[in-house]
Parts: C-alpha cells; sequence; structure tokens
C-alpha cells in the first residue's frame, strides 16, 4: 500500500497518509488538453518543389558588371593550300564585327515584415529568398528558350520532317538521326564539338516514340 499525499488549498499544507481507506482520482484524456495539445509542424513546407530548369547549358555564361556590353567578333583566318616553290601566299588577316548589348535584369522582389517574420512557424524570409532564386533560374530558361526556338538557321540540304509522322504505323516516316547527325557535322565544321542536345518536351516524345 503506498501513502497518500495532497496539499490543502485552504492553508497550503502537505499531508501524509499512511494507510488510506479513500481515494478520489480522475483519469487524464485527450478531451481535457483540446485547447493546449501540442502541434508538430513539419519544417519542410510542401509545394515549393519546381522543375530542374538546364537550358544555361546551351549557353556561354559571360560575365557582365554593367547593363550595356559590346562583343567582338572575329571571323578566322583562311589559309592556301600546296603553296607552289617560290610563290608568294595571299596575305590574310581577320575581320571584326561588333554586337552592341543592351541588358537586362531580372528580379523578384520579396519584402517580409517583422510581424510576419516573429509570428509565421517557419523562416519565411529565408523560404522567400530561396524560392526566389528558383524563380529567377526559371526566367533564365524560359528566355534561352525563346531565343533557341527564334533561331532559323538549318543545315542546308537538310529539310525539316516531323519526327512522330506514322503513315504506316507501327513505322516512322522519318530518321530523327538524319538530321541530328548533319547538325553535329555542321557544328563540327565550325570547329566546335557538341556535347549538348536539348528538345521540347513535345519534341523530345516524338524522338523517344520513333521507331527508326
Amino acid at each position: 500500500m503506498y501513502p497518500r499525499v495532497w496539499r490543502s488549498s485552504i492553508n497550503q499544507t502537505t499531508y501524509k497518509q499512511l494507510n488510506p481507506t479513500t481515494y478520489t482520482a480522475a483519469a487524464i484524456t485527450p478531451s481535457y488538453i483540446a485547447d493546449i495539445e501540442a502541434a508538430t509542424i513539419l519544417d519542410e513546407v510542401l509545394g515549393r518543389a519546381r522543375p530542374g530548369y538546364k537550358l544555361r547549358q546551351l549557353c556561354r555564361p559571360i560575365r557582365m558588371d554593367n547593363l550595356a556590353a559590346r562583343i567582338d567578333i572575329a571571323t578566322a583566318l583562311t589559309g592556301q593550300e600546296k603553296v607552289p616553290p617560290l610563290v608568294e601566299a595571299e596575305l590574310a588577316s581577320e575581320s571584326y564585327t561588333s554586337v552592341e548589348f543592351d541588358l537586362w535584369k531580372n528580379v523578384v522582389h520579396v519584402v517580409i515584415s517583422d510581424e510576419a517574420a516573429k509570428k509565421a512557424a517557419h523562416d519565411i524570409m529565408n523560404l522567400n529568398v530561396d524560392d526566389a532564386s528558383r524563380d529567377l533560374a526559371r526566367m533564365e530558361n524560359k528566355q534561352i528558350a525563346e531565343i533557341a526556338e527564334a533561331c532559323s538557321e538549318k543545315v542546308s540540304g537538310t529539310a525539316y520532317s516531323d519526327w512522330g509522322a506514322m503513315t504506316t504505323p507501327p513505322d516512322s516516316d522519318t530518321n530523327p538521326f538524319t538530321a541530328i547527325q548533319a547538325s553535329i557535322e555542321y557544328i563540327e565544321s565550325k570547329g566546335y564539338t557538341p556535347d549538348f542536345m536539348a528538345l521540347h518536351p513535345s519534341l523530345w516524345g516524338k524522338f523517344v516514340t520513333n521507331s527508326s
């Protein structure tokens, strides 16, 4: 038998009864603590996922400290082959053209009041800054895609064909590697080695489902 201990609400004195014969008790159930029930807040805030933006790999990043810039482009020299003895080769020289750039800014402006920051369950400033950086990547990706899709230069002799066309399914009408190989050879003829191919999701779907 355990002793019973209680505290008087009148004189604030603690009493102990060694051999109690009368008991009063109450079990605390969840209904008693509904108003003070602890809530576990997940550190991660859902709904902040974004796609991976990768079109920067199509570009050559150049640091620009000002919003106005000029890039000089030189044409390569062309030499002469198999020059005969005592024959002077023609003089060769580079020519230069300048391209002026009037650059723009991509901005995500975030403002959070002290009251909102101190009342929020999460570090909303860091969450907003992190999401802002992701949206800057989205804007950059969108602008690169617009310029790339507007490019009208195509390899001469390689007509455009629909990679998804199937006059007699399941055989595709055209082989996409014909156009891809022609583009690779064209880029290599300019002195560069292609290491990246970007496709719109709809075009990618035609590429992977092509039977050729």
